[in-house]
């Protein structure tokens, strides 16, 4: 078995070490996991591993941020094509029930329409014709 790093105190990417996770180890492959404090001020556990790699730089907000700055940028380039990208969720779980949502009942080729969309039941042309609407309720509730 390998000698564990020490990296408390080491950043990588946006994240910086600050203890080792005691209750978390992989028992296959034996990797350390670590709790980081991120720029954003989240705090996460990451494999030492995927640290090290450079795998693993932020807890997600990166990510976010650049998605939103691609949507951002592919709006700004595309003025003719509003209707594209303008949520930022895909991806989302909520983004998945949204979807599923829809195909359940407008979708003849889904296998669970025969339960939803065959029988009548529909989504409210408000969520159907504007997700952010959906995203919104679904936040608030």
């Amino acid at each position: 078995m390998g000698k564990t790093i020490e990296m408390i105190g080491l950043r990588f990417g946006r994240l910086t070490v600050i203890g080792k996770d005691v209750k978390r180890k992989d028992q296959k492959s034996r990797h350390t996991f670590w709790k980081c404090l991120c720029d954003c001020g989240n705090i996460v556990t990451v494999d030492g591993y995927r640290l090290r790699s450079g795998e693993t730089k932020s807890c997600g907000c990166l990510r976010d941020e650049i998605r939103r700055e691609t949507i951002v940028n592919y709006n700004n380039q595309n003025p003719t094509r509003p209707d594209k990208w303008k949520h930022g969720k895909s991806g989302t779980p909520l983004y998945h029930v949204y979807r599923h949502m829809i195909d359940r009942c407008y979708d003849q080729n889904n296998p669970k329409f025969n339960i939803y969309g065959g029988r009548g039941i529909t989504v409210c042309d408000e969520w159907r014709n504007d997700s952010s609407t959906f995203f919104k309720w679904a936040d608030d509730n």
